[in-house]
């Protein structure tokens, strides 16, 4: 009598996709999600090609529609076009939706919503088309500097690795004309004085890159001074710091200490400009005053104020007095400047969310009963992502750490229900430039089932 052999290899769960088709995809055309206001943008949706006859394309901007079509067209880009958008063919088949972010500032980092593992990442140091570019362009990368460019702005970084990254780049931009700027700020009462207060001089919570400030220890005890900046202790015991050129770095919120006694945090801004809204450490006693304060280069042909988005008054000297009771709120302010200038620029940090291409393999093995001598299959499962599925995997098996198949197109490998089969199984599964790379986990249980059942047979 022949015997059956019985291997057992215990099933992940896999996951299907329910239905014919993907869902659509937004996809937007030029490829960046960060975009400067008056910029142009094209959004396309993007759906499976199994999909036939007429297609009605709808658009929504946060869960409210907005568009009717294929592609959604933004001619110049506002601040109400900043949100998160999505398209669909149905009810059913609607887009994740991806967001747009409209910003304003002399440069911004471009870079794709996301990419996929093993995806070159495409990076822009962007400004505004009327303004001359200068010097070298330089990227970042968790703050360490990857590349440096000047003839283009464009960059494409392979070597990003599947981790979270935040990148960020700088340049000299010259702007000529006139154009207009503002800021914002919030504006809060203060609660109680404490008897150890940080200050600044001047008096302002906000300064210019290259401006000079002394931040003070007021109170009435004496030294020796300890210094904290964001939590972390500072160099020095000396009651004041005095910065005398303002790095974008020196901002951030800051504490004394003396004896057992800390000072509440005051934080400082440190901006590229060109145009701030400054507002002081409001104290007892003081007629404070909110600054619309630009950098000397320019002529300020006009300043306006505004509270809570609405208009307050148009000012001569760029001045605002806070003499009202209610001076809680958040105030912005405008100035239309004309000048020539050249600043260095810098980007604000921008970090890529990085897509699994494929799953992390898993191996299984048809049929669950042999007999000795037939062939077994050993199958590496993996799932593509629905958007990428014209990507070729390729696949490699292993046996208690040595490999047994080479790399090929197949997933599946065939071998006989022999004793000398026994061991701990895996699989590998990479894409065709070895860019993306993922190891299954081992089957302790089909080694250990394999050698008992072909073990009695061979006795």
């Amino acid at each position: 009598m022949v015997p059956t052999i019985l291997v057992r290899c215990p099933l992940s769960p896999v996951i299907v996709f329910l239905g014919s088709t993907v869902r659509p995809v937004v996809t937007f055309t030029p490829p960046w999600n960060k975009i400067l206001y008056g910029d142009p943008i094209t959004m396309t949706c993007d759906v499976d090609g199994a999909v036939q006859g007429d297609v009605t394309y709808t658009w929504y901007r946060n869960n409210q529609w907005i568009h009717t079509g294929k592609t959604f067209t933004i001619q110049s880009a506002q601040s109400i076009h900043d949100g998160n958008y999505q398209c669909g063919t149905s009810e059913e088949d609607i887009s994740e939706d991806l967001m747009l972010y409209v910003m304003e500032g002399l440069v911004i980092l471009q870079s794709p919503p996301y990419i996929y593992e093993g995806d070159d990442l495409a990076l822009r140091c962007h400004s505004r088309r009327f303004e001359d570019i200068r010097g070298k362009i330089m990227f970042y990368r968790n703050n360490e500097k990857i590349h440096s460019i000047t003839t283009d702005s464009i960059f494409l970084y392979r070597d990003h690795l599947d981790v979270i990254a935040v990148y960020k780049c700088t340049r000299q931009v010259t702007t000529t004309g006139y154009r207009t700027h503002s800021d914002e700020t919030e504006v809060t009462v203060p609660g109680s004085s404490a008897s150890l207060m940080v200050t600044f001089s001047p008096n302002w919570k906000k300064i210019f890159t290259g401006d000079s400030i002394t931040i003070t220890c007021d109170g009435i005890n004496n030294g020796p001074y300890s210094w904290y900046k964001d939590n972390r202790l500072l160099m020095g015991t000396e009651k004041s710091i005095y910065i005398h050129s303002a790095k974008k770095s020196d901002s951030g919120k800051y504490q004394s200490e003396t004896n057992s006694d800390r000072s509440p945090e005051v934080s400082l801004e440190v901006s590229y400009g060109p145009v701030i809204l400054q507002a002081p450490l409001i104290d007892d006693g003081d007629i404070p005053y909110l600054r619309c304060h630009s950098r000397p280069e320019y002529f300020v042909e006009w300043t306006q104020f505004y509270k809570d988005g609405k208009f307050l008054k148009e000012s001569e000297d760029g001045k605002f007095d806070l003499t009202t009771p209610l001076v809680t709120g958040r105030y912005r302010c405008e100035q239309v400047l004309y000048g020539t200038s050249v600043l260095d620029a810098e980007s604000a940090p921008s970090s890529v969310p990085i897509r699994d291409l494929f799953s992390s393999p898993e191996i299984r093995l048809t049929p669950s009963m042999v007999i000795e001598g037939d062939n077994m299959t050993l199958t590496c499962d993996t799932r593509l992502s629905p958007h990428r599925q014209t990507t070729e995997l390729q696949f490699a098996f292993y046996r208690d750490g040595r490999e047994v198949r080479g790399f090929l197109s197949s997933n599946k490998y065939v071998l006989s229900a022999e004793l000398e089969d026994s061991g701990n199984y895996s699989c590998t599964g990479r894409t065709g430039d070895n860019r993306v790379k993922k190891v299954s986990e081992e089957t302790p249980p089909l080694q250990s089932r394999l050698h008992h059942m072909l073990g009695d047979v061979a006795t």
